[in-house]
């Protein structure tokens, strides 16, 4: 994927911080709960390795659920919650609408589905790109936020590091 400078450029200026504290992801039982997303997906292009993680553990059911619904035929498989204990110290802060759009993404008007990926992936490419750890982002499913993990950029033996805490079964949300 090739990057606008001028997109990098607004990227690499924004508000960045550490995080530190818990972190929840939603899968079917079974599935390795720290594999990160390489196809693609709303946030990260092909071939940059996502772990997509929320803040709480409402909004990972929710984000979890919508990924579940949108399936053509949605299977019988049990959820799991897994809990992770984040450090990370170069997350780029993107966690309200207003600082998308100054990089010229309405969210609001994205089309829905792969159709609309394409600003998202930008955005969270570069960041890749230009070695933040994460991003933090608004959720599109509840009122919450969502961090988006770039694996290889959390380094061993650094003050960055992701583990998983616990594992627990999950009820969807009704």
């Amino acid at each position: 994927m090739e990057y606008d400078r001028n997109l990098l450029s607004r990227i690499e200026q924004a508000e960045t911080l550490e995080f530190h504290g818990a972190a929840w992801r939603v899968t079917y039982l079974g599935f390795p709960p720290s594999r990160a997303n390489i196809l693609g997906a709303r946030w990260n292009p092909k071939d940059v390795g996502a772990l997509y993680l929320s803040t709480t553990l409402e909004c990972a059911l929710a984000e979890f659920d919508y990924r579940h619904r949108a399936q053509p035929i949605p299977p019988p498989l049990d959820w799991q919650s897994h809990e992770f204990r984040v450090d990370l110290t170069r997350v780029v802060d993107f966690s309200n609408m207003t600082q998308l759009k100054k990089l010229g993404l309405e969210v609001e008007r994205a089309p829905e589905g792969l159709a609309g990926y394409g600003p998202f992936q930008s955005i969270g490419g570069g960041a890749a790109l230009l070695h933040f750890e994460a991003m933090i982002v608004p959720s599109l499913r509840f009122k919450g936020l969502n961090i988006v993990v770039f694996t290889a950029n959390v380094e061993a033996g650094t003050a960055s590091a992701l583990s998983l805490v616990a594992s627990r079964p999950a009820i969807p949300p009704s």
